[in-house]
């Protein structure tokens, strides 16, 4: 029978209707069904213009004139839809027609553009080539391309190639714009709604740009296991690179890993069967800026995981993020120092200050003991910087056991005088150098009346100055926010002030 079918349908005459074959047991019937006519239709197309076509049969193509220009002709085919086997419409032909809108050449004539599903790409591709040719973009034409954007996102189909242009222009403005405080969480919800509306097939998609990536995957309740993103290299001016579901390198610049618990939040809906997680890449802290912090900034890039409409509360297991410093040699990240290592420099921190403190003692004891040992202003130098060595020394073996007491007013005393001290111990260090830089390098003996004493005056007085000037600024700048367990002889001077 489909022989027959295929020889009747190759010799037939009536190529614009449709064969149908019945078979039974007696004979074969042939019946021929009009597929019919296309109806009259209206096409709106943004650059070349509104065509009305008329009704045709099966099998007819019309024929108008262009909108731009009547010496050309927009054509459109009636053909026969195969489900149903009736006559249907199909695309315009309009390649010949010029258009009859001018797209405009720079980004402020951009906002009398009206954004409709058929220009969506168009301008996606336009608005990116704008802002990737301008030297620089002001915060006016900012806010034009972002708002244009947020239109083409709501009209238009989000496919991975208009996600991707738009990502592009996204870069583009970081790129070339500083301050985007004013649109920064305008330029967050594209990039979220990026992920959330696009349409893509297999399991995953990732989109990159040289300041910003995106993966977004659709989860299987079935097969969710945790789920890792991580960008292993970012160099300014390249595609970053980044993974799934791998272990982070030693150069890796931005992880995140989603842990296995996370499953019963994606799929709390029972008629739910697939989730969508997306991760975000920031390869530039322009977009996470405060005023309020004035000119700093983060020094670490951003990474970011969502899931769409989901809201995820007491999660079990912990989110494990980890960064790289923009600056590398800087390190913030405060990491606690183990029990064991604690206990070591502690008892390191007793040893040298306690070696030093007996030796200091022995020092003074020696020019107190022995007159011609401090009568010259060398030795009355020595034994004043070693009395305030000795001080900050002792006060500093004796904080943590003062610091036990919990009392904020002793606390508050022992800063002050540890502050005092260390001032102290600087100061006398300085006089030295200036005695040594007398007797070196001035080869002839300067005379300075009461010498030793205004060496004191200096030694002692400025320091107990500036502690004086602090305390009555504010006195809870000493002891302020140190509390009896977090004092350590482990602990510099200088953290405990």
């Amino acid at each position: 029978m489909e022989l027959i079918k295929q020889l009747l349908i190759q010799n037939s005459s009536y190529t614009d209707e449709v064969i149908s074959l019945k078979a039974d047991p007696a004979s074969i019937h042939i019946q021929l069904i009009d597929p019919g006519s296309c109806p009259p239709e209206v096409t709106h197309s943004f650059f070349k213009g509104n065509y009305t076509w008329p009704e045709i049969t099966a099998g007819d193509t019309a024929c108008l004139h262009c909108s731009g220009n009547p010496n050309h002709f927009a054509m459109r085919k009636c053909g026969v839809a195969m489900e149903t086997d009736r006559a249907n419409w199909e695309n315009p032909m309009l390649q010949s027609c010029p258009m009859v809108f001018s797209l405009p050449d720079n980004i402020l004539d951009l906002g009398n553009v009206e954004v409709t599903a058929d220009n969506a790409m168009v301008l996606a591709e336009l608005i990116k080539n704008l802002t990737s040719n301008s030297p620089k973009i002001n915060p006016q034409e900012v806010e034009i391309v972002v708002s244009k954007v947020a239109e083409i996102l709501q009209v238009g189909e989000v496919t991975p190639l208009l996600g991707l242009t738009i990502i592009n222009i996204i870069t583009n403005i970081m790129e070339k714009e500083s301050n985007l405080q004013s649109v920064a969480n305008q330029i967050l919800e594209i990039t979220e709604s990026i992920g959330n509306k696009m349409s893509f097939d297999g399991e995953s998609v990732s989109l990159t740009s040289p300041m910003l990536a995106l993966t977004v995957l659709n989860i299987n309740s079935f097969q969710f296991d945790g789920l890792a993103f991580g960008v292993t290299s970012f160099i300014p001016g390249h595609n970053p690179q980044t993974f799934l579901n791998q272990d982070p390198f030693d150069d890796t610049v931005a992880y995140i890993s989603l842990p296995r618990s996370l499953e019963k939040h994606l799929f709390q809906q029972s008629n739910r069967t697939m989730a969508r997680i997306q991760f975000h890449f920031y390869g530039k802290p322009v977009l996470f800026q405060d005023s309020i912090l004035r000119d700093r900034i983060l020094n670490t890039y951003v990474v970011s995981a969502s899931a769409t409409n989901v809201t995820i509360r007491d999660l079990t297991d912990p989110v494990t993020i980890t960064l790289q410093h923009i600056k590398p040699n800087q390190d913030l990240s405060r990491t606690p120092i183990s029990a064991l290592d604690d206990r070591i420099m502690t008892m390191i921190t007793y040893v040298g200050c306690g070696l030093s403190s007996i030796f200091l003692i022995v020092t003074l004891l020696s020019y107190i003991a022995f007159d011609k040992l401090r009568q010259d202003y060398p030795s009355k130098i020595l034994m004043n910087l070693s009395a305030a060595l000795l001080l900050l020394n002792l006060l500093f073996l004796l904080n943590t056991w003062l610091a036990s007491f919990g009392n904020h007013g002793m606390c508050i005393c022992l800063a002050v005088t540890l502050h005092y001290s260390l001032l102290a111990s600087f100061t006398w260090m300085l006089l030295a150098a200036v005695h040594m830089y007398f007797a070196l390098v001035k080869v002839f003996n300067i005379y300075v009346r009461a010498y030793i004493l205004k060496l004191c005056s200096i030694g002692w007085g400025v320091p107990l100055v500036v502690v004086s000037i602090v305390l009555v600024i504010n006195k809870d700048f000493y002891g302020s926010g140190v509390s009896a367990e977090s004092v350590s002889p482990s602990k510099t001077p200088e953290d405990v002030l």
